[in-house]
């Protein structure tokens, strides 16, 4: 099966690349040809993402695409209409390259779409695929418009489309909040973190590409979104004792009642970043959508270790 990856040397489409080109033929677009990937993978120079974007032949028997591009979701956005430039790339973008796959006779489309199409946090009870979106950010309302358009194209098309919400991915190469707190477990300093009992659902970039992997050769075609996580939620207290042990540094936090933590993070601007931190964002995968791949999908615990590994062999 030949596929194309765009978004191919970032974060999730290296992993996403590197996963399907061991069974497929891949051909991944990247802004960056310089980017290494593995042996037998076709690369090509991907336009920008917009409304006019020009595809030429780079679909041209392909199979099914798996849309990793996208503009991310950026902390302290200084654009001055931030909801527009994301819906020029998510929405106009992905709408533009869904067109053309449709008009080239593309099989399967498969969207990677984002969690935050549901907001930012969740109460006692976990989210699931059939919750009503409640985007709260101009990046999560420009992914749930693209949602809504390719919809739309397949249905006018017959372009079989799969739509997945994956929750914060991690693994070798993470960025962002991960890339953060493993700077400061390296410092060998206690933080403030031991006794919180919240419940995040987060999703390896190993088990991101099964259900990638499952959306591109299963038989059924599931009919609405799907959300990929790993099969139980963790902790952030257990967050930095797996991350800490896969280091081989000790996991040294202590207790800082919540209400404290939220003042001090507010009296520097870092309100929202301790709020991913101390609340609850539980979500269900969507597991019956793809039969077996429950079983498939690698513990949380065991590949957070592999991240604090991966990381600690960096650095030497």
């Amino acid at each position: 099966m030949r596929i194309m990856v765009t978004g191919a040397n970032g974060f999730v489409g290296q992993h996403i690349v590197s996963g399907l080109s061991l069974n497929h033929r891949v051909l991944a677009l990247t802004r960056d040809l310089g980017h290494s990937f593995p042996s037998g993978v076709e690369i090509r120079r991907s336009p920008d993402l917009s409304s006019d974007s020009y595809w030429g032949d780079m679909l041209n028997d392909v199979e099914v695409v798996v849309h990793c591009a996208a503009r991310v979701h950026v902390m302290r956005d200084r654009s001055l209409d931030p909801l527009e430039e994301y819906r020029e790339v998510n929405l106009r973008g992905t709408k533009s390259l869904a067109q053309a796959s449709a008009d080239r006779g593309v099989r399967r489309f498969v969207f990677l779409s984002s969690i935050k199409v549901h907001g930012e946090k969740t109460s006692d009870v976990a989210l699931t695929a059939a919750d009503t979106p409640n985007p709260v950010d101009p990046y999560g309302i420009s992914k749930l418009e693209a949602e809504q358009a390719l919809t739309e194209i397949s249905h006018q098309t017959g372009m079989e489309t799969i739509i997945i919400r994956p929750t914060v991915i991690y693994g070798s190469g993470v960025k962002g909040n991960i890339r953060r707190m493993l700077s400061l477990i390296d410092t060998g300093l206690p933080l403030p973190f031991r006794g919180l009992d919240n419940r995040r659902s987060m999703l390896s970039a190993a088990n991101l590409v099964e259900w990638v992997r499952s959306a591109v050769e299963g038989s059924v075609v599931p009919t609405t979104p799907l959300l990929a996580a790993d099969t139980t939620p963790i902790s952030t207290t257990k967050l930095v004792e797996k991350l800490a042990s896969g280091m081989g540094r000790p996991s040294l936090q202590f207790v800082v009642p919540t209400a404290i933590l939220r003042g001090v993070a507010a009296a520097i601007g870092q309100r929202a970043a301790i709020e991913r931190l101390v609340e609850n964002f539980e979500v269900q995968p969507t597991v019956e959508a793809f039969p077996g791949i429950a079983a498939r999908l690698e513990p949380s615990e065991t590949a957070l270790e592999a991240v604090g590994r991966a990381w600690r062999a960096s650095r030497r």
